[in-house]
């Protein structure tokens, strides 16, 4: 069944003027996860591999928003296949392409405040895909490091990190990248105990979680006292 947000945004693909009618086919494929239809669009139409999504942005971007990193992968593909290298700072951020948010910084120095099509801004993403680097960059040129998403959830970075350690963190090595976001956001300034929309905060939602990597990085953050060894990272009883 689809959610209302999938109703409407195949609404806007039909009434919407996106051009042929592939456009839309990808953009429903994409919309619906459907790796193999768009495996068979870009593969008759490569020229739709920078093709923009119904809800602004690229489909490349989308993709990796709805966590589908393998129709992320084919728009990749079919990119390079075409000599297109470039990335917009979002695409970059959520790819982890460090050398490419350098570039994009080094064009427009407050391109970090560019707010994406689904209201979140480049350290969001960089910081829920655990990409230190990425994550590094944008600090050092003045991303605030307690920004909140401008849409619904009004997320921090550090809520980000958190929901993507949740979500990525399937091993030690992932694990140890999003602690070290973390460990960068808090250093910059961020607040653990800020709270989304709902009443979570980064604290609250990796004790639910039992985030270990995490918790030795966020319990200091909020008291001082706390021990910051991996012991301490169990859930608060």
């Amino acid at each position: 069944m689809e959610t209302e947000e999938e109703t409407r945004e195949d609404l806007a693909a039909e009434s919407a003027p996106t051009g042929p009618e592939p456009l839309a086919e990808l953009q429903h494929a994409v919309r619906h996860g459907n790796t193999e239809a768009v495996s068979r669009i870009l593969g008759g139409r490569p020229g739709l591999a920078n093709a923009p999504s119904t809800r602004g942005g690229s489909l490349l971007l989308e993709a990796f928003e709805r966590e589908a990193d393998d129709i992320a992968d084919l728009f990749v593909a079919a990119r390079n296949d075409r000599g297109i290298t470039e990335l917009d700072i979002h695409e970059a951020c959520a790819m982890g392409r460090a050398g490419i948010v350098q570039k994009r910084l080094t064009d427009d120095p407050l391109v970090f405040e560019e707010v994406g099509p689904t209201g979140f801004f480049p350290l969001h993403r960089a910081a829920y895909r655990g990409h230190v680097d990425a994550v590094s960059l944008l600090l050092q040129m003045g991303a605030d490091p307690n920004a909140r998403s401008q849409n619904g959830a009004s997320l921090t970075p550090l809520h980000s990190a958190v929901a993507g350690a949740a979500r990525f963190a399937v091993d030690e090595t992932n694990g140890q990248s999003f602690r070290a976001v973390s460990e960068r956001l808090i250093a910059a300034g961020a607040d653990a105990e800020l709270e989304m929309e709902g009443a979570w905060s980064a604290i609250t939602a990796a004790e639910r979680d039992n985030l270990h990597a995490l918790l030795p990085v966020l319990r200091p953050a909020v008291d001082p006292s706390a021990p910051s060894n991996e012991d301490a990272a169990t859930p608060l009883g």
